[in-house]
């Protein structure tokens, strides 16, 4: 039987530059298949899948996991 993923709530930077917001949010190992970023009037979520056989490697540093991220965040007006 798989191991349950984890949902990670990562870290968010909202910066404004020449009237646009750009938001980062890191979301290390994730697949580009499985990100979403979905907009629904000032409500963003951005969420994403790192998945990779663990057992497989062999770590000299190991800071994180597979699982899913998940960032939901209100966007200032």
């Amino acid at each position: 039987m798989a191991k349950p993923l984890t949902v990670e709530e990562p870290p968010v930077n909202i910066y404004e530059a020449s009237g646009q917001l750009t938001v980062a949010i890191p979301m290390p190992g994730a697949h580009n298949d499985t990100v979403e970023v979905v907009l629904e009037g000032r409500r963003l979520r951005a969420q994403a899948e790192a998945r990779y056989a663990q057992e497989q490697q062999h770590y000299l540093q190991h800071e994180w996991s597979v699982g899913r991220f998940q960032r939901e965040i209100e966007l200032p007006r």
